[in-house]
């Protein structure tokens, strides 16, 4: 009686990543795009300014039209910071989901991941996670204890300074391994970067964690529409943005894997 082997057992596990990656990158972008005018405008302003004009971008927009719409008072919510900011956990869990299933594809696609590129994406993936739970304490738990609050923000600062030089890090890791398309490479390093700059907002959205945040938002729909790309072709892209098919039927046959090639399942 026949058996699987090891590479028809887990031979659905890179379709069914790149799928998930690319729903939670698309996904990370919408939940940014929808919570951030409810809570940049519940921040500044109470959701009610006496003066919209000069309020954030943002606020002065999109939080004014939805304070027409009586999004910050009640019936609709008695306490709009945290019933909307609770939501926002959810967008580090998105970003992990996002980050790890283009890790896995890299993984696959390189011929071997350089040390840097693992080391790198290890502590961008901690970092999220870390700045997930501070969220997630400061909007959740921190409604019903102050203190929680105040050190779930604190956690989630925290955790910023170890995401940005570790993104900056696998972006640039990303691309001297030439094995994805170079603009996902500069995508993460402006994620890093962008945490940063996008602390001194004071024009766009003007509230924290939303604006550091707004960049590796971007970023995640970005890799996100690559790896639903990817999937939706059946075909695995190079260094340079050219697929393993392209790379075949322009030299005739695609060389097969080495001894040393990343395979599906391997160590990432």
């Amino acid at each position: 009686m026949p058996t699987r082997g090891p590479s028809s057992i887990g031979a659905s596990t890179p379709a069914t990543s790149d799928t998930l990656g690319a729903l939670a990158g698309v996904l990370a972008g919408v939940v940014w795009l929808v919570l951030t005018p409810f809570m940049a405008t519940t921040w500044n302003c109470d959701g009610v300014c006496t003066e919209w004009g000069g309020q954030p971008l943002v606020v002065r927009t999109v939080g004014r039209w939805l304070a027409g719409l009586g999004a910050f008072s009640p019936p609709v919510t008695s306490d709009p910071y945290f019933d909307y900011g609770r939501f926002f956990p959810l967008f580090y869990l998105l970003a992990i989901v996002t980050l790890r299933a283009f890790h896995r594809a890299q993984a696959r696609r390189a011929s071997a991941l350089r040390p840097l590129a693992r080391w790198s994406f290890r502590a961008a993936l901690a970092a999220l996670v870390v700045g997930g739970l501070g969220d997630l304490a400061g909007y959740v738990v921190g409604r019903y204890v102050t203190a929680v609050w105040s050190a779930g923000w604190a956690v989630e600062a925290l955790s910023w300074l170890l995401a940005v030089p570790a993104l900056i890090t696998y972006g640039a890791a990303t691309l001297r391994q030439a094995a994805m398309p170079r603009w996902t490479g500069w995508a993460l390093v402006v994620a890093g970067a962008g945490l940063v700059v996008f602390s001194f907002d004071f024009w766009l959205v003007a509230y924290m964690p939303n604006s550091p945040l707004l960049p590796l938002a971007a970023t995640c729909s970005a890799l996100g529409g690559h790896l639903a790309a990817c999937r939706a072709g059946g075909t695995a892209p190079v260094g340079g943005g050219r697929s393993v098919g392209a790379a075949a039927s322009e030299g005739g046959a695609a060389e097969p894997a080495g001894p040393g090639a990343a395979q599906p399942g391997g160590t990432y």
